[in-house]
């Protein structure tokens, strides 16, 4: 169970990611048989979740930076935070496996964290996406294309604004 007070961030992972296929994905660090075609999102959609894997469709490809937050409940956002995004989605994810990492659809293990098995939200934030859909990034430029990810139980409530 995560603990700690109603919208209080419990862990923030903060990495830049290579995406190869501008696709990156939250994986089980027991799942080595890849990603099947059906779990990808269909554009125009950003994100799709599903049973032991979420696949985002950020567009870019290169060097794309990612901030994971993970708390005990939905965080609450201004109209002015939600504007720093161009685009938001929302899924559901079902945790089979805590050993998790991000993936660039390179198969390498990126950022492994721990996340206990059960049912959550994840919102899904992108700035860049759309200015920079088909453009490569190298690794000694600044990261074009920013992902951020909510992560919290799926039977807990949005949390107000402060």
């Amino acid at each position: 169970m995560l603990v700690g007070n109603v919208g209080e961030v419990r862990e923030v992972i903060d990495v830049d990611i290579d995406l190869m296929a501008g696709a990156l994905i939250l994986d089980s660090i027991g799942n080595r048989d890849g990603v099947p075609t059906e779990r990808f999102p269909t554009p125009p959609d950003l994100v799709k979740g599903g049973r032991g894997l979420v696949v985002i469709h950020a567009g870019g490809r290169g060097k794309v930076h990612v901030t994971v937050r993970i708390g005990p409940a939905a965080p609450a956002l201004t109209d002015a935070e939600r504007a720093l995004w161009e685009e938001t989605q929302e899924v559901a994810y079902a945790c089979e496996d805590p050993e998790v990492f991000l993936d660039g659809s390179t198969g390498e293990v990126v950022a492994p964290f721990t996340l206990p098995e059960g049912d959550y939200r994840i919102r899904v934030f992108v700035r860049g996406r759309a200015k920079y859909f088909d453009s490569y990034t190298a690794p000694d430029e600044d990261a074009r294309v920013h992902v951020e990810m909510h992560i919290w139980p799926a039977h807990v409530e949005v949390s107000a604004p402060s």
